[in-house]
């Protein structure tokens, strides 16, 4: 699993490697005052499935689905507690909070 965080003054946003096993969208907790923007990469081959912090429940039967290119907003105060999966490995996965 490979994630990428960056820090701004105004905002925080993450890249995820997602595979065939549920991760979480950063890899520590990181607090979010409002919502955030999750969008699956257009270059992506496969769907994604976003789901909530039980990882042993997510699959690609019960989230939420986004295919490339594809995004929604979740309200969550946190972002290490949303996951995602694909049934594919190789699919990437963008969010942003403000």
């Amino acid at each position: 699993m490979q994630q990428i965080e960056s820090t701004y003054s105004e905002f925080k946003t993450g890249l995820i490697d997602v595979g065939t096993s549920a991760v979480p969208l950063a890899s520590s907790p990181t607090r979010v005052y409002g919502s955030i923007k999750v969008k699956a990469e257009r270059e992506n081959d496969h769907s994604v499935w976003i789901g909530g912090n039980k990882r042993e429940l997510l699959s690609t039967e019960n989230g939420y689905e986004l295919e490339p290119g594809e995004e929604v907003i979740i309200r969550v105060d946190d972002v290490s507690k949303v996951y995602a999966i694909s049934d594919d490995i190789g699919q990437w996965v963008r969010w942003v909070i403000a």
